[in-house]
């Protein structure tokens, strides 16, 4: 049995494997310490759950108070532990929440759908049309839930310091806001309210056509454990700019994509630099391009075969746990 979710539906997975005995594989990928946080989880709820996933698998809580922190620790491992195979798409999954599974990990990072083939010309000039950006305008471009936990704000300042130095730059936000009006107003106070263009979520060829408008690509987020859109990115051939160390030293693409330190002033100066040194982001487009094309269905497909088999061998079927 192969469970995606650490929710309800996952721990009924869980002990729906262990009922009949067979291997079990776990995919986990989510910051659920930056999520609780992000989505203000109150710490009642947070206890509510862990007593919930205790009681449902049979494990104990500890005794002494625990923290925010380590509640979330606590239920990670009460759910992975019962694996015979974690899958997760890179080590900052782990690394990040600050627990180790007892069972074998292997990292797995998702490929994308994303056509590989840069889009014509002619999407370049219709989605710049469509959305009223001028020829010569320089298009930074974020694609992404806009929420606190993907750092919206920090890039929305970020890209005010940019405008300073390069009054023709465009940063265009693809995807969903969470919470519409908190975002306009974070947009205004930013100062960017005129160089900034919201298209709410995109697919397929519209969302193709978006990153071949745009000349880089900003990754600002430091909750992520893969980053899809890194590959989507890469594959539209985007230089990409990423603050965050961790995801960058473990991520499969991590050669091809520009770290900064985490200061607004220096992702912004990450920005600028691939938008004026072309020299620079060829050579970054060339490394992550490779990687991407080469992580694709196939190969994501082989490697979760071989996580199958490797449950099998350290659970057979109808062997107790």
């Amino acid at each position: 049995m192969h469970v995606h979710t650490l929710g309800p539906i996952g721990i009924w997975g869980v002990s729906f494997a262990r009922d009949l005995g067979l291997p079990l594989v776990q995919t986990y990928w989510t910051d659920l310490h930056r999520y609780a946080d992000a989505y203000r989880i109150p710490d009642w709820a947070l206890l509510a759950a862990a007593k919930l996933i205790a009681t449902r698998l049979g494990k104990s809580l500890p005794t002494s108070r625990a923290g925010r922190a380590q509640l979330v620790s606590t239920m990670c491992s009460m759910i992975l532990d019962e694996s015979d195979v974690v899958v997760s798409p890179t080590q900052a999954a782990i690394l990040r929440n600050g627990f180790a599974p007892s069972k074998h990990v292997e990292y797995i990072a998702a490929p994308s759908d994303l056509s590989s083939t840069a889009p014509a010309v002619t999407q370049r000039e219709g989605f710049r049309r469509r959305w009223r950006i001028d020829d010569d305008a320089r298009v930074v471009l974020f694609v992404g839930r806009l929420h606190s936990e993907k750092s919206t704000s920090f890039l929305l300042t970020a890209f005010g310091l940019l405008l300073r130095r390069l009054p023709s730059a465009r940063l265009v936000l693809v995807g969903t806001p969470v919470r519409r009006a908190k975002l306009a107003l974070q947009i205004e106070r930013a100062g960017v309210l005129r160089q900034t263009i919201c298209t709410g979520n995109l697919n397929g060829r519209e969302l193709e056509a978006a990153y071949s408008a745009s000349d880089v690509f900003a990754f600002p987020s430091t909750t992520e454990t893969q980053g899809l859109v890194l590959h989507e990115a890469a594959l539209a051939r985007l230089p990409t700019v990423i603050r965050d160390s961790l995801l960058h030293s473990c991520h499969p693409l991590g050669e091809g994509l520009l770290l900064t330190e985490e200061s607004h002033v220096e992702f912004s100066d990450g920005i600028l630099r691939l938008l004026t040194q072309p020299g620079l982001s060829a050579q970054l487009v060339s490394r992550s391009h490779r990687k991407a094309t080469a992580q694709n269905l196939p190969a994501y497909g082989l490697a979760m075969l071989n996580a199958y088999q490797k449950a099998v061998e350290i659970h057979p079927p109808g062997a107790c746990r």
